[in-house]
């Protein structure tokens, strides 16, 4: 099965719902844009390499968690396995970033959400998931028959 290539200018878009062990919690995304940094250009772009989208630090997220509300946190990115292109390579033998499906998330609060009576949000941190938006005039792909 064949699956878009990741490149500078797409985009990761955070989902809203975020949790921890005993604790859901909502996110106020916004979309960040992937660099590249492959060494090989799709469609006048650099094409983007797991470690492009994991040193991303994406601070100032809003958040809330039961009770607790007015926090402010940073997301970090992961790339799963089903991310990562098989068939296609960087020259030094990295895998490029593939549209497969969701990417991990972590978000951990900076300045803490705290409940009405002034007590703060203990969790270190929380876990979810962002969906690549990847949008191609004409779709290069990577994988078994691509």
């Amino acid at each position: 099965m064949s699956s878009l290539v990741v490149r500078e200018g797409d985009s990761i878009l955070p989902q809203t719902a975020v949790s921890a062990p005993g604790m859901a919690g909502l996110i106020v995304p916004r979309p960040v844009q992937v660099p590249g940094s492959a060494g090989f250009r799709i469609e006048g772009h650099i094409a983007c390499v797991p470690e492009d989208i994991e040193k991303l630090v994406v601070p100032g997220i809003g958040y809330s968690a039961g009770v607790f509300t007015g926090g402010f946190g940073e997301i970090r990115f992961q790339v799963p396995g089903h991310n990562r292109a098989r068939y296609a390579r960087t020259r030094s033998g990295t895998e490029v970033v593939v549209d497969g499906g969701l990417l991990d998330l972590t978000f951990k609060p900076t300045e803490r959400a705290t409940n009405p009576s002034g007590v703060e949000d203990l969790t270190p941190q929380y876990t979810g998931k962002a969906q690549l938006i990847c949008v191609r005039g004409r779709p290069v792909t990577a994988g078994a028959g691509a």
